[in-house]
């Protein structure tokens, strides 16, 4: 059995890392805005509440865009490894 991986892997991984930083910047961006504009537009218990479920959600935004980075690091490992394999299969197996 032959097992092909295409070095277009590389080129998505670079892509999708361009990707995740534009996420991570549009999460620091929202972020910004609510710890900057809400304590000078909305203030009391509500606004509280609110801006604590909010802060919950921008640090599972964070591990969502972290775990992205995780696999986007783990394509760019893809096609070496798929590389040393296919050397590896077309070497003849040496029987002496």
């Amino acid at each position: 059995m032959k097992i092909k991986a295409s070095s277009d892997i590389n080129n998505v991984a670079t892509q999708m890392k361009d990707n995740i930083d534009i996420i991570g910047q549009m999460i620091d961006y929202l972020e910004f805005a609510i710890s900057d504009t809400l304590p000078n537009t909305w203030i009391g218990d509500d606004a509280t509440s609110f801006a604590k479920k909010y802060n919950e959600s921008i640090v599972e935004l964070r591990k969502y865009v972290d775990s992205l980075y995780e696999y986007q690091t783990y394509l760019t490992k893809i096609y070496p490894i798929y590389e040393a394999l296919e050397e590896a299969y077309d070497k003849p197996i040496n029987t002496e």
